[in-house]
């Protein structure tokens, strides 16, 4: 399954994560808000449309980020993370329990979704440590 995930950054380049509602597929962990990508769908517009559904807001999806594969024990996803900036809107939780804007440097300390965890890793090496190289 395909699965996209915005990393948005917000004016004061924090990052949103969403905490999943109990009940729900890996209930209670953290994870970057995103979706399914629905047949005949582009990456970047199954996240417009997940992340206007899910918390009312409009994003600018500026480029792809990474992907990894992660199996579950009841699914295989393909999770493709996009970097993303926040245009507008007012945060409404649809399907979320909970929703922080955290720095960067922050998002390992959560309890992330598996392959949330690996784009999280990725976050560190790649925007953390390069900005420590500069």
């Amino acid at each position: 399954m395909r699965v996209v995930a915005g990393i948005i950054f917000d004016s004061e380049n924090r990052i949103l994560i969403t905490r999943r509602a109990k009940g729900q597929s890996r209930e209670l962990l953290w994870e970057f808000p995103g979706g399914k990508v629905e047949e005949g769908e582009s990456d970047e517009e199954a996240l417009k449309r997940e992340i206007r559904e899910e918390l009312c807001l409009e994003i600018d999806v500026l480029s792809f980020f990474t992907q990894v594969n992660h199996s579950y024990p009841d699914l295989n996803i393909e999770l493709v993370a996009y970097l993303c900036k926040l245009k507008g809107g007012n945060i409404c939780l649809t399907v979320h329990q909970e929703y922080k804007w955290i720095e960067p440097k922050d998002v390992l300390s959560y309890s992330l979704a598996k392959a949330d965890k690996k784009i999280a890793e990725h976050i560190i090496k790649r925007l953390i440590h390069k900005k420590e190289d500069s």
